[in-house]
Parts: C-alpha cells; sequence; structure tokens
C-alpha cells in the first residue's frame, strides 16, 4: 500500500502519549515521529520504538452471573459477544495483509452483539498491537476500515484519544507487554472505561467497547469480546 513510515510512527507517538495517563503503563513518553523514526532499525523497515518491549505486570477479571454481579456492584459490565478464529500456522499457507482469523473472529462477535457498524457502534477500543503495523492491521480485520486503508485512521486522527473511535487509550501492547497477561489487560482496560474508572485516560461517555487479543506467529490466533454498559 506504499504506507509512509511516518504514517506508522504516529502509531507509536499516539500510544506512548496515551500511556502518560495511565500509571501502569511501562513506557510513557511524549515523542515526535522524527524520534521514533531515529530510534534505530529493529527489523526492517520497524524502529525500535515501533515494538513492544517486555514488562512485567498481572491482572484478574472477575466473570459472574447476571444475578451474582448485580449483588457485587452497581455498575456490571455485559459481555455482549465473543469471537475466536485461527489461521493456519505455516506463514507460507497465509497472505499476511488478510488477516482472515481476525475478520472471522469480529464477524462472530460482532454477530453476537448486534454490531452491523463497529466503527460507528464502537465507543472505544483496546487491541493487542505489538507493533505499529499491526495496529494498522487490526483497525483493518476489525471492520473499522476497508483493506488498505488503516494508515487513513491514523493520519485523519480517527483512533486519537478524542477521535471518532479511540484505539488504546491506555497506550496498548507497545506501552506495557506482560506477555501472557496482555490479552486479559485489555479486557481489564475496556471495562474500567465502561465503569467510567479510567481516570486520565477516561474517553467520555463509553457504552460499548471491544478488547482485542493475538497470539501465535504473525496474529494467527484472534480473540474480540464486545463489552457494554
Amino acid at each position: 500500500y506504499k504506507l509512509a513510515d511516518e504514517i506508522r510512527a504516529e502509531v507509536a507517538v499516539k500510544n506512548y502519549r496515551n500511556a502518560i495517563n495511565n500509571s501502569y503503563a511501562h513506557r510513557r513518553m511524549n515523542l515526535t515521529i522524527d524520534e521514533v523514526l531515529e530510534s534505530g532499525i529493529l527489523a526492517y523497515p520497524l524502529r525500535r520504538l515501533e515494538v513492544a518491549d517486555g514488562s512485567d505486570g498481572a491482572v484478574a477479571v472477575l466473570i459472574a452471573s447476571e444475578e451474582a454481579a448485580r449483588k457485587l456492584t452497581d455498575t456490571p459490565i455485559w459481555i455482549r459477544g465473543v469471537g475466536w478464529s485461527v489461521d493456519h500456522y505455516f506463514l507460507g499457507d497465509r497472505d499476511l495483509l488478510e488477516v482472515v482469523s481476525l475478520r472471522e473472529a469480529s464477524e462472530r462477535a460482532y454477530k453476537m452483539s448486534g454490531i452491523r457498524y463497529p466503527r460507528k457502534q464502537i465507543d472505544l477500543a483496546e487491541i493487542c498491537e505489538t507493533s505499529t503495523v499491526q495496529e494498522l492491521l487490526w483497525y483493518e480485520g476489525l471492520g473499522f476500515c476497508n483493506r488498505g486503508e488503516g494508515g487513513r485512521l491514523i493520519a485523519d486522527g480517527v483512533t486519537e484519544m478524542y477521535g471518532e473511535l479511540p484505539v488504546n487509550p491506555s497506550g496498548g501492547v507497545l506501552a506495557t507487554n506482560p506477555y501472557v497477561a496482555r490479552g486479559l489487560i485489555r479486557v481489564a482496560e475496556a471495562t474500567l472505561q465502561l465503569k467510567g474508572e479510567a481516570g486520565r485516560r477516561q474517553v467520555p461517555d463509553a457504552e460499548t467497547a471491544i478488547a482485542h487479543s493475538t497470539h501465535g506467529a504473525a496474529g494467527s490466533h484472534h480473540t474480540v469480546i464486545v463489552l457494554g454498559r
């Protein structure tokens, strides 16, 4: 798609800037695009600040029946939809730009939750991006835009903290990457947002959110959960 380096760098700038408001975040920085691009090649064309570092951390989520949830809290958050899918393990059998398993997982979660227009019906997304280019690909796989248009979303500010569809107000995995816990952290972060307990990283009036996790080589496994108040 002839994606400019500066577009990928903007993903890192956004997420590290969001992380400044998250006391749990590992990497919190107010960077310029040039600083990201000058951070040194890690694996061409990705620079070091475009790829998640290793972090330490843990998370716990309490899941209960509706009856029990209403007794435990005045602000329960409901699981509206769940989708899970896995693609071929062998990279030679996959088109890595297609993100088939993410499209399937998101379609299942959206169907279960009654979401037809994700960009319009979702108030925020916490997604599992281990690199800047993955965040752009996941925009497409989650149905936020058409194939090849992920770069346009970040360039137009759609996924900024106060954009049309904020993505990773917590800073995401680029900012905090405890490997085993990082997927469930997306659920916890989305839940805090919907409960209005996200502090300085709070997205106003959030009613519906998605939490996304990926695992396996180049995003072979994907899970999408739709949460709502």
